[in-house]
């Protein structure tokens, strides 16, 4: 075996036999359609799989194939998503300035678009502050938001700047185009307000999509 089928051979043989697992030589075999002591010669090493069997392996055994080859997975896809600071984005407006963002984190795209289904260009992260929202956000807690927003408007957990201060609130939609702002926490008592209110002193800026927290204890 050549230099370059060393490099590339390395480990093959082991990530077979944990693909093998507790299945004899003879059953492993017969599902891949080669020989038993064909098998063998891969497992030690002594021959390289061409391209046609590891394609076989990875279809048979749903192995990723950088891994079979490799002994790693493919590095996914990550973006970068802002983070702001609640009191450096207060202020009047109807959008998130940019220089608001203390930092970015990067995060898994695939996680991002087909679990949270929200575009990374429209998302934002920042840190829930007080108890209001307890106990479905805790102080400390981590939310992700996008700045798409449901149409129409849906009852559901809201970035919000209200008098020019930044808010994490569940919005109940009202008749007559009235929202009630309301907390989760029972101690802190909801008030309605008009959704034709001037937008320097009331506007819906994201809907909250995720949350995580720091486990204690």
């Amino acid at each position: 075996m050549n230099n370059h089928n060393q490099r590339l051979s390395s480990g093959i043989g082991e990530r077979l036999v944990q693909l093998r697992g507790k299945r004899s030589r003879q059953t492993f075999a017969e599902l891949l359609g080669i020989g038993a002591r064909t098998l063998v010669r891969y497992e030690k090493e002594e021959r390289l799989p061409d391209a046609e069997l590891l394609a076989r392996v990875c279809q048979t055994f749903e192995a990723d194939p950088t891994w079979l080859l490799m002994g790693r997975y493919p590095q996914r896809p990550t973006v970068a998503i802002p983070r702001y600071d609640l009191e450096a984005a207060a202020g009047p407006g109807t959008f998130l300035e940019a220089e608001a963002a203390i930092d970015a984190l990067n995060l898994d795209l695939d996680w991002i678009e087909q679990e949270l289904n929200v575009n990374p260009q429209d998302a934002g992260l920042l840190t829930v502050r007080g108890d209001s929202m307890e106990p479905t956000l805790n102080n400390g807690d981590t939310v992700l938001f996008t700045h798409k927003l449901p149409d129409p408007l849906q009852e559901g957990i809201y970035l919000i700047r209200c008098n020019a201060l930044l808010m994490v609130k569940r919005l109940l939609p009202q008749p007559g185009k009235t929202l009630l702002i309301a907390s989760d926490n029972s101690a802190y008592p909801p008030f309605p307000i008009s959704e034709q209110i001037d937008p320097d002193d009331f506007a819906i800026l994201g809907r909250v999509v995720w949350s995580g927290r720091k486990l204690r204890g």
